[in-house]
């Protein structure tokens, strides 16, 4: 999970989300995986996919869920509806 966040601070998106995805595939439920891509998408742009695979990764049940409101990495999508609800679910 470092690994990829160090690829999306450097703003290398593609090697970002190659490493998140590594993650589902030796960890298929890991809640780090889905919530990488979610990085990644808020940090391209892609608010749609972002929304979705945070929602996944609270379904999986994120290990700080109180911590996901103020991520640096989810600034671009923090204004959406949809997000505050999901931040609503996460710390329920």
């Amino acid at each position: 999970f470092t690994l990829g966040r160090i690829y999306l601070v450097a703003k290398k998106y593609k090697e970002a989300d190659l490493t998140f995805q590594r993650i589902c595939t030796v960890v298929k439920e890991a809640s780090s995986c889905p919530y990488g891509r979610a990085m990644v998408a808020a940090q391209s742009g892609d608010t749609k996919l972002a929304l979705e695979q945070l929602e996944i990764a609270i379904d999986r049940k994120l290990p700080n869920p109180d911590r996901l409101k103020n991520d640096p990495m989810l600034a671009p999508i923090a204004k959406e509806a949809r997000f505050a609800e999901l931040v609503k679910k996460a710390t329920k």
